[in-house]
């Protein structure tokens, strides 16, 4: 499988407020966070045989790094109706994943599936204006670490079954 990937510093948008969802959650941001792996095209390519039919997804990986002891409550807010299930309920999010970290207890991961990286990029402007204005954004912030939240974007190819 081909994957290129690019790894994107969160810290201007974190100092202006502004949390990157955590796929879930988030949304938009005036910091171009779109990596040069993913100005193609994300729609699906068709070759002669079925059988060789390639469609292009986004894979989105947070790692979201709470303060000491405060995994808990960041994990209570993402399962607020603005958190995670905002971020499923999204055109385009076929799928949404939590894991906790078994060696550092203040760290959580978060895997989305997307059907293009143009649902992702309308989700995440969408999602963020709409939790920075009823204080989603602000309330998680105040858990995280100054570099809460990583996000690497990846391009994935994947045969249909």
């Amino acid at each position: 499988m081909h994957a290129n990937l690019k790894s994107i510093d969160m810290n201007s948008i974190l100092s202006k407020g502004i949390i990157a969802t955590l796929s879930f959650l988030l949304a938009s941001c005036s910091v171009n966070v779109t990596p040069k792996c993913l100005e193609e095209t994300t729609s699906a390519k068709v070759t002669d045989s079925p059988t060789n039919q390639i469609m292009k997804k986004l894979m989105v990986w947070i790692t979201v790094d709470s303060k000491d002891g405060m995994r808990d409550k960041v994990i209570e807010i993402l399962d607020e109706p603005f958190g995670n299930t905002f971020t499923e309920n999204q055109n385009g999010c076929e799928r949404l994943e939590r894991s906790l970290d078994n060696q550092n207890h203040n760290r959580l991961f978060l895997t989305e599936l997307w059907s293009s990286k143009e649902d992702w990029d309308t989700y995440f402007e969408n999602g963020t204006k709409l939790r920075d204005e009823n204080g989603f954004n602000k309330r998680l912030g105040e858990l995280l670490k100054e570099d809460g939240i990583q996000i690497i974007f990846s391009d994935i190819n994947k045969l249909p079954l």
